[in-house]
């Protein structure tokens, strides 16, 4: 027992020596990166015409790539926030129950704020708050437009790193939860991750995205309720 003990601190020593501490010699450390998510789209769009009083709603699947790149930038002056940007590039091009071209893009761009609750050798938690913005389109022929996806969401970030003993190599956690009128978003993700001694890190991931949207325009209301879920690879650079 008592070995395991001192092989245990030894570990969580040398983890802690090759981390980077922030202060005036070192006030800035960058986070940037990009993964390839191979997700597959389940859900359905519903519209709502009040002129020609006409209802649908019609039933998507899909499968796609698609591009996210993000960045972080933390300082050590404690009572400013962090910050984290990332954009997420979600198009599918799909066919309804009928056979009908559906073109959802789904691109979002996330504005976040945070603070590290929790900045230890082992652990690191971070929270803050944000927004999502849309910035997508859909198209369809039960549209009488194509209309523009540009809702706007308050969002909750966090997001959780624990180091494992190997030198470079954790799990990691990242939650977006948003709401706002009929718009719900719940994004989670996880990965393993390793960074080698270059700085340049590995990743292997899964996201899930369930995003809920009520768009109004003139006389047509959409509802889209769509579910995004699949692994990812990813490279990061740390600075």
């Amino acid at each position: 027992m008592k070995k395991a003990t001192t092989a245990l601190l030894a570990a969580a020593l040398a983890t802690s020596a090759q981390a980077k501490e922030l202060d005036a010699s070192n006030p800035v450390a960058v986070d940037i990166g990009g993964y390839a998510w191979f997700n597959d789209l389940s859900g359905d769009i519903r519209t709502d015409i009040r002129d020609d009083d006409i209802n649908t709603r019609r039933q998507i699947n899909d499968s796609a790539t698609s591009g996210v790149f993000y960045g972080k930038l933390e300082h050590y002056v404690w009572f400013l926030p962090n910050l984290y940007v990332a954009q997420t590039f979600l198009n599918h091009e799909a066919r309804d129950v009928t056979g009908s071209r559906v073109t959802l893009d789904y691109t979002h761009t996330d504005l976040d704020l945070y603070y590290n609750a929790l900045d230890h050798e082992i652990a690191k938690i971070s929270l803050g708050l944000g927004a999502r913005i849309y910035s997508g389109q859909v198209q369809s022929v039960i549209l009488p437009d194509s209309p523009d996806i540009n809702n706007v969401l308050p969002m909750f970030y966090g997001y959780a790193q624990f180091n494992s003993f190997v030198d470079g190599l954790s799990l990691n956690i990242e939650t977006l939860i948003g709401s706002n009128g009929g718009d719900d978003n719940y994004d989670y993700r996880g990965e393993v991750r390793y960074v080698t001694p270059v700085s340049l890190g590995l990743s292997l991931g899964y996201r899930y995205l369930d995003g809920k949207l009520d768009d109004k325009k003139r006389n047509v209301r959409l509802r889209s309720d769509q579910e995004f879920k699949g692994v990812y690879f990813g490279l990061s650079f740390h600075l």
